[in-house]
């Protein structure tokens, strides 16, 4: 089967794409709500540290698959959630994963 076969197995991803670009919510994510939000977040890593990286996990992916310009954000995020060790294996997977 050639890659050309079938191009509507794309459809999915682009919509998602069209879908968070038109809506914007890439703007909503950015470092004045990292900042607002730093001590719920700790508090949430700390209760639930395999569920906190699960959903850290997915979320970059997901922000890698639809190009959203949000790496830097997720990657330092990463580290201040995780630790600069922790928070830079898993920031490393997810982006090469995506």
């Amino acid at each position: 089967m050639t890659s050309t076969a079938r191009p509507w197995l794309l459809l999915p991803l682009a919509v998602a794409m069209a879908a968070a670009l038109a809506f914007a919510w890439h703007n909503d994510v950015g470092w004045s709500t990292l900042a607002a939000h730093r001590t719920a977040l700790h508090r949430w890593v700390a209760a639930a540290p395999l569920a906190a990286g699960a959903l850290y996990m997915s979320a970059y992916v997901a922000c890698v698959v639809l190009s959203l310009p949000l790496s830097a954000l997720f990657t330092l995020a990463g580290g201040m959630l995780f630790g600069a060790v922790f928070g830079t294996a898993l920031a490393v997977v997810s982006s090469s994963g995506g």
